[in-house]
């Protein structure tokens, strides 16, 4: 879902390591830069502070997920009861806090890079 709100709202060529996750869906494996990712981090989290939860789209890709494999033709807002069907808001106030606890995590992986300075995105 974070993917389907950048890409909404940004230029996906501006995160590409973030961006190439997906490319790890179905049991697949991707080795991406760790440094790479962790400045695309900085940025994504840099862009979320104070976005509104109305700024919350699900994309194709994530609505097959979701859906058993229908793939929905355009990119749509979720509605306040589909993203506390999803993750309850809680205290969240925006978008950087809603997204915290998922952006602090991979932040940490990134930095705990194998030798050659990459990290595993795994699907599973």
């Amino acid at each position: 879902m974070l993917r389907d709100v950048l890409v909404a709202h940004l230029d996906e060529a501006t995160i590409p390591t973030f961006g190439s996750f997906g490319d790890a869906m179905g049991g697949k494996t991707l080795s991406i830069d760790a440094a790479a990712l962790l400045d695309e981090l900085g940025r994504i989290r840099a862009w979320l502070i104070g976005k509104p939860f109305e700024e919350l789209v699900l994309g194709p890709r994530t609505s097959a997920l979701l859906h058993g494999g229908r793939l929905a033709k355009v990119r749509r807002p979720l509605t306040m009861v589909e993203i506390e069907g999803i993750r309850p808001i809680g205290l969240s106030t925006e978008l950087g806090d809603y997204f915290a606890t998922m952006l602090d995590s991979l932040t940490r992986v990134g930095q705990h890079p194998r030798a050659d300075g990459t990290i595993e995105v795994v699907d599973g």
